[in-house]
């Protein structure tokens, strides 16, 4: 493991950066990675280069006239050999604050992979909230409160209604939303366009006509990757993803007891009846035996995992795979606890409501050590009002005791999977200052213990 995953904020990376009220620390640019210039960035907000892997931590208020959401987060990867993971989380003044994970793939080279994930990571940070901002608090009244959602599945996951159904007209904020994934789809195809395809089809095009006969064309894969954005703002959340890249919300039951998982997202994959169909109905076709969850389409090399992505050019000829993002947005009461957003490599491993429960363990333990003045807050008590600081650090504590729960599963042989992948996760603690009793850090049982 890469000594620059272990801890938080500034462990072996360079000083941090001040980004709008929030704290960074801007470690060494990913390979291949190419910052853009201050002078050309057109939001200022984002004032220096974004990290995109290693460990991430930092707190904003966001608040409008009548709330005021306080948010600590934590990012983490644990990389394999392909180092595919990426992640971003940018807030934008006292407004918003979006936080993604991108879930690179690639066959050729794990570079290709690598690009699609830093660019739709970038994308994401500002095309995204600069097209949905203005639309939030209008769209938020019609939305549910998340944290009175039906439960499912004997307590175990909570679902909620789409924004907006892909196959009919949606809300502005919906038909926003989308637009921002499609006008990445667009670049991203107009590259691999000028790139590979149009020099491949004119060399098949000359070896035809040496040869008198029609050659079967497959276009090579570019590689592409998953996207899933979380788009906080003082009332609510905004989800947009493609792919198998999950969040989920934690929810305090009003009848008390351990936080419930809430399933934000369902997995882009032929294991999902609508995408299957969706994909058939376009031109795709799926796997069998060995290859069962892979999905095809025709005249592109190879196949896929997921039904929606970014990049993966070839395969979304007819728009086969997608790159129209799933939506649901939400509003959040003092009964939502955090929001995680996370990779396939722990989805495989483990469920939503297991992954929460490892959370709510490790904030507890970290809380715990606060309170007995082990040195990490100087003796400060999670009663006593904590500070932004602590609970980053707490979030940080979180997210690396989810990736070595992983790493323990793999190593005693109980893994489902001998599959290791990378493994990427973000954390995002949710304080509604006002509210009668916010937690710095739960109880073993679930339950709050003390306010901040």
């Amino acid at each position: 493991m890469d000594a620059e995953n272990r801890g938080g904020t500034g462990r072996g990376q360079s000083s941090p950066d001040t980004i709008a009220g929030v704290r960074h620390t801007s470690g060494p640019s990913p390979e291949g990675s190419t910052p853009p210039s201050p002078t050309r960035r057109r939001f200022s907000l984002v004032s220096a280069p974004l990290q995109m892997s290693g460990a991430l931590e930092g707190a904003c208020t966001l608040r409008n006239g009548k709330s005021r959401l306080r948010v600590t987060y934590a990012a983490l990867t644990r990389p394999t050999n392909k180092d595919q993971d990426r992640f971003v989380a940018v807030t934008h003044g006292s407004s918003g604050f979006v936080c993604a994970i991108c879930d690179g793939h690639s066959v050729h080279a794990n570079a290709d992979g690598i690009q699609h994930a830093e660019a739709a990571a970038r994308h994401i940070s500002s095309d995204l909230w600069k097209r949905v901002a203005g639309k939030l608090e209008a769209d938020l009244p019609d939305r549910p409160d998340a944290a009175t959602a039906e439960l499912r599945g004997g307590g175990m996951s909570v679902d909620v209604e789409p924004l907006a159904d892909p196959a009919t007209p949606g809300s502005a904020l919906a038909l926003a939303a989308t637009e921002s994934f499609l006008a990445h789809q667009r670049k991203c195809e107009a590259v691999y366009k000028k790139r590979v395809a149009d020099k491949v089809i004119s060399l098949k095009e000359k070896m035809e006509a040496e040869i008198g006969e029609e050659l079967t064309l497959s276009l090579p894969q570019e590689g592409g990757t998953t996207a899933t954005a979380l788009v906080l703002h003082p009332g609510g959340l905004l989800v947009a993803w493609v792919g198998d890249s999950r969040a989920v919300l934690a929810v305090e039951p009003a009848a008390g007891g351990a936080p419930v998982a809430m399933a934000l997202t369902s997995d882009h994959n032929t294991a999902d009846e609508f995408e299957r169909l969706r994909l058939i109905a376009k031109g795709g076709s799926t796997g069998i035996d060995s290859m069962a969850g892979h999905v095809f389409v025709p005249e592109a090399e190879g196949g896929l995992k997921v039904t929606r992505s970014l990049g993966d050019s070839p395969f979304h000829k007819g728009d086969a795979i997608s790159a129209v993002p799933g939506l649901r947005h939400v509003r959040l009461s003092s009964a939502v606890l955090f929001a995680l957003v996370a990779s396939d490599g722990i989805w495989d491993l483990l469920s939503n409501q297991q992954v929460v429960d490892i959370v709510v363990a490790a904030i507890a333990a970290h809380s715990m050590r606060v309170s007995e003045g082990d040195g990490i807050l100087g003796g400060a008590g999670a009663g006593s009002g904590g500070s932004s600081g602590s609970s980053a650090t707490a979030a940080a504590a979180a997210c690396a005791a989810v990736l070595e729960h992983i790493e323990q599963i793999q190593a005693s042989g109980e893994a489902k999977t001998t599959h290791v992948d990378d493994r990427s996760i973000a954390l995002i603690l949710l304080t509604h200052e006002g509210a009668s009793s916010r937690p710095s850090g739960y109880s073993s049982s679930g339950r709050h213990s003390g306010a901040s």
